[in-house]
C-alpha cells in the first residue's frame, strides 16, 4: 500500500512538472509564431494569437501597420509568472516607413495569458506594437 501511495505522489509531482514544461514550450512556440506573422505582415495569422476579447480592438489598431515594414523582430525575454498562467514578453522591433526610410528600433512589451479551457496562449494587447517607449532611430 505504501508503494502505491508513493507511486501516486511521484506521478503527481512529475506530471505537474511536465505540464508546466509543456505550457512553457507552448508559450515559446506561440510567441515565435505570432512575431513571425507580424514580421511577414500576415495580419490574419497574427490575429489568431490575440485573445478573443481584444481581437476587434487589435484589428482596428493594426491598420497603422500598413504604413510601416518590419526589418527585424527579436524576442528578447519571456517571463512567465509562477502560476504559468500569465507572461510578459519583451521584444526588440526594428521597422521603417517607406515614406521616410528612417529605421526605428524600439523595445516593446506584450502581455500573454494562458487559456486553460482551450489550452492556448493569447496576446492580450489591444495594440499590435504592444506597449513601451521608443528607444531610438538609427
Amino acid at each position: 500500500m505504501n508503494n502505491r501511495v508513493l507511486y501516486a505522489i511521484l506521478i503527481l509531482i512529475f506530471g505537474s512538472g511536465a505540464c508546466t514544461a509543456s505550457k512553457t514550450a507552448n508559450l515559446e512556440e506561440s510567441v515565435n509564431d505570432f512575431f513571425t506573422a507580424m514580421r511577414r505582415e500576415d495580419k490574419n495569422a497574427a490575429l489568431s494569437f490575440v485573445g478573443p476579447e481584444k481581437r476587434t480592438e487589435f484589428f482596428k489598431n493594426s491598420e497603422q501597420l500598413e504604413a510601416i515594414h518590419f526589418s527585424n523582430i527579436r524576442v528578447d525575454t519571456i517571463y512567465p509568472d509562477e502560476t504559468q498562467e500569465k507572461a510578459l514578453v519583451t521584444v526588440v522591433m526594428e521597422y521603417f516607413s517607406p515614406k521616410s526610410m528612417n529605421l526605428t528600433s524600439a523595445k516593446r512589451f506584450f502581455n500573454w495569458e494562458y487559456d486553460s479551457k482551450n489550452k492556448v496562449w493569447y496576446v492580450i494587447e489591444a495594440h499590435p506594437l504592444g506597449s513601451g517607449p521608443q528607444l531610438k532611430s538609427k
